[in-house]
C-alpha cells in the first residue's frame, strides 16, 4: 500500500486465483476476492468451462481502492481478463465488464484508471473511473496501444504502440 503498511499479492494455494491483504509483517492475511466467484461453468457445453486466476492488484495512490485483473481461459488457445475494482477492506467491487490485455495505471488523484483494452470498438488506451463507470477509449487506434503510465500531475498519459510500424512510446493528453 501507499503508506507501505499492507500488502495486497494474488496466490492459487487453493487451486484458484484469489487475492489477499495482510499487515507488512505477514499478520492478519485477509482474503478479498476468491475467483471462483468469477467462474464460468456450463455442465452441457464443457468448452465454456473457464479456469480463473487472479490478479496483478495496484493500490490506488490514496490506498484506498485496488485494482486487479481476473484471467478467465479455456485450455490452452483462449483467455481473457476482466478488471475490477474494489475498496482495499474488500467491500464494494465494481467491474469495468470488458477485457483488458494490458497492465494499468492510476491517474495520481485515485480517481480514474487507464489500461489498454478493446472498448468502445476499438483496442486502444482506456480510462474509466474508479468506481468502473465512464468508460473510454482515448486512443481510437486499433490495435498496438497498451501500456498506459499516468505523468505525476495527471496531464498526460505515456503508452507504448505500434501504430506506426514499430513499438514505440508516445504520449497524450489524459483526455486523449
Amino acid at each position: 500500500s501507499p503508506d507501505g503498511k499492507k500488502i495486497a499479492f494474488a496466490s492459487n494455494q487453493d487451486g484458484v486465483g484469489s487475492l489477499y491483504v495482510m499487515n507488512a509483517d505477514g499478520s492478519n492475511l485477509t482474503e478479498l476476492v476468491d475467483t471462483k466467484a468469477f467462474s464460468v461453468y456450463d455442465q452441457f457445453r464443457p468448452e465454456l468451462r473457464f479456469d480463473t486466476d487472479c490478479c496483478s492488484p495496484d493500490w490506488s495512490p490514496d490506498g484506498t481502492k485496488i485494482v486487479f485483473m481476473v484471467w478467465h481461459s479455456i485450455g490452452c488457445c483462449y483467455g481473457s481478463a476482466y478488471i475490477h475494482v474494489l475498496n482495499a477492506d474488500g467491500s464494494s467491487l465494481a467491474s469495468a465488464a470488458l477485457p483488458g490485455w494490458s497492465t494499468f495505471d492510476w491517474a495520481p488523484n485515485s480517481q480514474r484508471i487507464a489500461f489498454g483494452s478493446n472498448c468502445q470498438e476499438y483496442f486502444g488506451i482506456c480510462v474509466m473511473n474508479a468506481d468502473g463507470t465512464n468508460l473510454v477509449n482515448i486512443s481510437h487506434k486499433q490495435g498496438g496501444d497498451t501500456y498506459p503510465v499516468w505523468s505525476p500531475d495527471g496531464e498526460k498519459i505515456a503508452f507504448a504502440s505500434s501504430r506506426n510500424g514499430d513499438s514505440e512510446v508516445f504520449v497524450m493528453n489524459a483526455d486523449g
